[in-house]
């Protein structure tokens, strides 16, 4: 298995060969070309976390990357890499929030008890339903704080 400094040597090649530019590939994984800069140059720990964006990007897999499989052309589409960008282009608050709501959808899109939950439901107590509230007002605390930066 490959480490990190081989791993950005090997995406500079790849990047290099397919005549990408440092712009563009720091475009499509959703970084500043200064960043990527430094990673190629090694004046920057290459962060190994984010290797599945750099193999998208360059059309190929982490398996290859890291040195554990061969090529493939398995990639993400378009619209799969722009949630990707946008979502590494938010802050920690907007990542938690992301988080957060994926969670619960995903936990109610695959629960077995699928009950429908109106917003107006008069089965909730009050106290419920101030619990809710809040939870709106922190979101658009959040909202307002991150608009106002």
């Amino acid at each position: 298995m490959r480490n990190s400094k081989e791993v950005i040597r090997l995406i500079k090649k790849l990047r290099e060969s397919k005549e990408m530019s440092v712009e563009e590939l720091a475009n499509r994984v959703g970084i500043a070309k200064s960043s990527l800069s430094r990673y190629e140059n090694e004046q920057r720990s290459f962060p190994i976390n984010d290797i599945g964006l750099y193999a998208n990007a360059l059309g190929t897999t982490v398996e290859f990357l890291l040195g554990i499989g061969t090529q493939s052309n398995v990639k993400l589409s378009s619209n799969d890499m722009e949630l990707i960008r946008k979502y590494n282009s938010l802050d920690d608050i907007g990542k938690y929030t992301v988080d957060t709501t994926l969670d619960v959808q995903y936990k109610r899109c695959t629960s077995q008890d699928n009950d429908l939950i109106a917003a107006h439901s008069d089965d909730y107590s009050e106290e419920q339903q101030k619990l809710m509230l809040e939870d709106i007002a922190e979101l658009e605390r959040l909202h307002n704080k991150r608009k106002n930066k």
